[in-house]
């Protein structure tokens, strides 16, 4: 008899330990809180100690991560369309507001350190060595800047209308962008009990450009039926994730130009998305519609597996719309801003194989 018992607790065992862990939800979020009106912009430094946030109330700001202490804020007269991004070593964060010239600033010091002027600036990236900016205009849709000189590196031409988004995958070697188009299609906002949930309509087509960065040549163009505000590129660069205003996440192949089976994430409408450092995950914030007699739309955040398409997570505590998702360089946090100026701090669970 305990020959038998002591089989079947290891046979037991065995299977337990076999089994894949489920990841468990994160806790409560930390809630950074100061901005008053919606965070547009989020990014993480490279060493992940510190988190910048872009707002509609005209304010960059400055966090530490750990505390959550708010560390610096700059104030700037444009109160629109803001977006952030930090240089590669951490030292410098580009801003800009939509339609204008941008600045750099240093983060040690919180000092305007330059100020460029290309263009009308609409959207703006580094490469992850640093030796690189590229900057979407109004008039001169998607420039190159050579960050030793200061100086214009290329013109990438391709778009006709301004570029609202670029992204590079790690090595630099490849560059997104996305624009309008010049096909123009009328989506209503909404609003629910006098919040306005969904703070922009998409009132265009769109293209996306994928570039050779050492040629400067188009490997594909995309033409899609959104507003390309925001774009994802896997680590690799060999795709594309846009987002939809069903709430579908639409995955495209860098290489042929091919839409993969798109994914329903939201029951309504994806509004921002961020591929993880490994990119194995991709954070969406968009909004869902509740079940029940009284239906209303509530703001989540999904987490999808890229490789099997499943959706391991689904986080709630905002109750706005989410207009940014970001990773922290090691994938353990995720950060996302709502359109009532809040930002959460998400410590993500591991899932991986018991031992």
């Amino acid at each position: 008899m305990k020959t038998f018992l002591a089989a079947t607790l290891l046979v037991v065992v065995t299977l337990v330990a076999a089994r894949p862990c489920v990841a468990q939800r994160p806790k409560r979020p930390t809630t950074l809180e100061g901005h008053s009106d919606a965070v547009k912009s989020l990014t993480f430094s490279p060493d992940g100690k510190m988190l910048a946030s872009a707002s509609d109330d005209g304010t960059i700001k400055l966090w530490e991560v750990i505390s959550g202490k708010l560390r610096a804020t700059a104030q700037n007269e444009i109160r629109q369309d803001y977006f952030v991004a930090f240089s590669p070593d951490g030292k410098l964060l580009a801003t800009t507001a939509r339609f204008e010239t941008f600045n750099l600033w240093d983060v040690t010091t919180g000092q305007k350190k330059a100020k460029f002027y290309p263009d009308l600036v609409t959207s703006v990236a580094f490469s992850n060595d640093g030796a690189l900016m590229a900057v979407g205009g109004r008039h001169n849709p998607l420039t190159l800047w050579d960050m030793k000189t200061g100086l214009e590196k290329a013109a990438l031409k391709g778009h006709d209308e301004p570029v609202q988004s670029v992204v590079f995958n790690n090595d630099g070697s490849v560059l997104a962008s996305g624009s309008w188009s010049g096909r123009t299609k009328s989506v209503q906002a909404v609003t629910i009990a006098n919040r306005r949930l969904v703070a922009d309509s998409i009132p265009h087509y769109g293209t996306i450009k994928v570039w050779d960065v050492p040629t400067g040549k188009t490997k594909a163009t995309i033409e899609v039926e959104s507003f390309p505000r925001t774009l994802s590129i896997t680590p690799d660069g060999r795709f594309l994730a846009l987002g939809s205003k069903d709430g579908t996440i639409e995955l495209w192949d860098v290489a042929t130009g091919r839409l993969k089976p798109p994914v329903k994430s939201h029951s309504f409408r994806v509004l921002s998305f961020a591929f993880s450092p490994d990119g194995a995950l991709l954070a969406s914030g968009g909004m869902d519609r509740t079940s029940g007699l009284m239906q209303h739309l509530e703001p989540t955040i999904k987490l999808l597996d890229v490789k099997t398409g499943q959706e391991p997570l689904t986080l709630h505590g905002h109750t706005s719309s989410v207009f940014c998702v970001a990773f922290s360089p090691d994938g353990k946090l995720l950060a996302s801003g709502d359109s009532d100026g809040r930002i959460n701090l998400w410590q993500l669970p591991v899932t991986k194989k018991a031992e």
